[in-house]
């Protein structure tokens, strides 16, 4: 990772980048560094706080993000390199993921040669109706779930809670265009911006049920199948991984007498 102490211009850096899409906390890019195609995430400025105390909650969480990405890096969780930050700017220029994510893939649709983009960022031509899908099968979906459930529980041995587990937030590697096939691809975690340490045993069981609302909410006729294989590949992955899966029936129990 390139210092912040070492004058990386963060102008400079966005100069010419693209935007891919926005969220409610910040930007991403695709654009250029040291040659190499990279993704810059910028913490934009929220207007309704006051200037000080934005400018430190988004140095804070840009830095905070960072630690945890290499936290998980370093535990061997797959998430993208660091390249180059820029707290006092809410910018991080990291690794750029080719490949497509894991909500594509399993919804048949996407381009492993292009970023895959949010559904309101994508153009009409693009959209699940029109385009030609690609058939997933069931045996597919559970082991995309197994490694999806592995990966997690790696990265909560690590001490690292994601806070925000969707499909949209797992990007499946490849080094060729045209290669879909699952023993080919790798799962990388990606937006960490919500995380936070910790070994708890709750929140690791939280962090699954966001994943499993998530899951049931964008994939409901695999959602069975999806979260099956992710429960067994968390649970067999790690000797805690049992007692976070009992914790989550603990969870999901207490979400349904909420409703």
């Amino acid at each position: 990772m390139v210092a912040a102490e070492e004058g990386i211009d963060a102008i400079q850096l966005l100069r010419g980048a693209k935007l891919l899409f926005q969220g409610a906390e910040s930007k991403a890019y695709i654009g250029e560094f040291l040659g190499q195609r990279v993704l810059l995430k910028e913490r934009f400025r929220k207007r309704y706080r006051h200037q000080d105390l934005d400018a430190e909650l988004r140095k804070l969480r840009t830095r905070s993000e960072c630690r945890n990405i290499i936290k998980a890096r370093n535990c061997g969780v797959s998430v993208p390199y660091i390249l180059a930050v820029r707290p006092e700017h809410g910018l991080i220029c990291m690794e750029y993921i080719a490949g497509l994510s894991v909500a594509d893939y399993l919804n048949g649709t996407g381009n492993v040669s292009e970023p895959s983009l949010p559904e309101a960022s994508k153009p009409e031509a693009s959209k699940p109706e029109e385009a030609c899908k690609r058939q997933v099968s069931l045996e597919q979906v559970r082991a995309i779930g197994r490694c999806a459930g592995k990966t997690i529980c790696k990265l909560h041995d690590a001490g690292i809670i994601h806070g925000d587990l969707t499909t949209s937030n797992m990007m499946l590697r490849t080094t060729t265009a045209d290669c879909l096939e699952l023993d080919q691809l790798e799962l990388v975690l990606i937006d960490l911006g919500l995380s936070h340490c910790s070994t708890s045993s709750e929140d690791r069981a939280v962090d699954l049920h966001v994943f499993t609302r998530a899951i049931r909410s964008n994939h409901c006729s695999i959602a069975d199948q999806l979260i099956a294989g992710v429960l067994d590949g968390y649970e067999e992955s790690s000797k805690e991984g049992a007692k976070t899966c009992q914790q989550l029936q603990v969870v999901e129990k207490r979400g349904r007498k909420r409703l």
